[in-house]
């Protein structure tokens, strides 16, 4: 009996202890957590007010507090994406979206996609870490199933780098992703939100993103308007959110078979509908203000100068 009596008596005190415990956990982590959200507060006011460079330190701060937590971390990843994309830090944007990739390797977001749409495929990005990491990501030890999103990222990194062999073997996993678009097909007797035909969605997107990225290299050869419906095509099946890149191409490809109207009309989509791609809007005002130029509209042309240099 004294055994059970002392067994009792040790039990007793744990529901004041757990309760002690609680108490000290709400008084340590509340700031903690109200910190955080101040920081993302601040973050998000200087991101939508076109602050970017404000918006960066904070978003960096808030995230380095959410270590283990793994949904809100990779919420701040994406912001982060984002305000590097629009400060034009490719690089840090790349290595960010691959860190993403590595915490959620199956469906990251790809309408923040840091590829380097606005180069022509002569130039190389000039992106040290992103090439590294790129590498590291089509190589089958080091990452042996890296994710679809990762693996165009990568592909198209190479693609745009300074390597003449590392070019050609970024073009051919391109080409991979889009030739896989041919076993894909989303399942009409399940849901589509279903997590199978979520996934089968996501790889399509990535098929046609790496389609009108190769985009790049067919457009020193086009020299008709014929294949601008194809394109067309091509663009409607692509989800809005992710257009920025393909619209951007295809308003070069529509300028260079003399359609600079409906060149016009694409370029201004991207300032309009997509302003956190900073270095692709700005691109895209001028390459407007040149068409409009040429069509003899020289005082819209101007305007639409003035606003890319803003």
């Amino acid at each position: 009996m004294a055994l059970v009596g002392e067994s009792v008596s040790n039990f007793l005190p744990m529901p004041r202890r757990f309760i002690a415990f609680f108490v000290f956990f709400l008084t340590v982590s509340v700031p903690v957590f109200a910190e955080d959200a101040t920081l993302l507060k601040s973050a998000d006011a200087a991101f939508e007010a076109g602050n970017y460079t404000a918006a960066l330190l904070p978003y960096q701060q808030a995230r380095n507090a959410l270590q283990g937590q793994r949904a809100d971390w990779l919420k701040v990843t994406v912001k982060l994406i984002r305000t590097h994309n629009a400060l034009g830090q490719m690089d840090q944007a790349v290595a960010e979206y691959f860190n993403y990739c590595l915490n959620d390797p199956n469906e990251p977001p790809l309408d923040c996609l840091p590829l380097p749409w606005f180069l022509p495929p002569s130039v190389s990005t000039g992106l040290p870490r992103g090439e590294s990491l790129a590498r590291d990501v089509l190589d089958p030890v080091k990452t042996p199933v890296p994710g679809p999103a990762a693996t165009l990222l990568a592909a198209a990194v190479l693609a745009t780098g300074a390597d003449s062999r590392q070019r050609a073997r970024g073009q051919q996993v391109l080409r991979e992703l889009v030739a896989s678009l041919d076993s894909l097909q989303v399942d009409e007797s399940k849901q589509k939100t279903s997590p199978e035909n979520r996934a089968i969605h996501h790889r399509i997107q990535v098929g046609l993103l790496a389609m009108t990225f190769l985009w790049k290299q067919s457009l020193p050869t086009m020299r008709g308007p014929a294949e601008l419906p194809r394109m067309q095509r091509i663009l409607a099946r692509i989800d809005e959110p992710n257009r920025a890149g393909p619209l951007f191409l295809y308003g070069i490809a529509a300028a260079q078979v003399g359609d600079r109207e409906n060149a016009i009309i694409a370029w201004m989509r991207i300032p309009i509908l997509y302003p956190e791609h900073k270095v692709l809007a700005v691109q895209s005002l001028k390459n407007a203000a040149d068409a409009l130029d040429h069509l003899g509209r020289a005082d819209q042309a101007r305007g639409l100068s003035r606003e890319a240099e803003k």
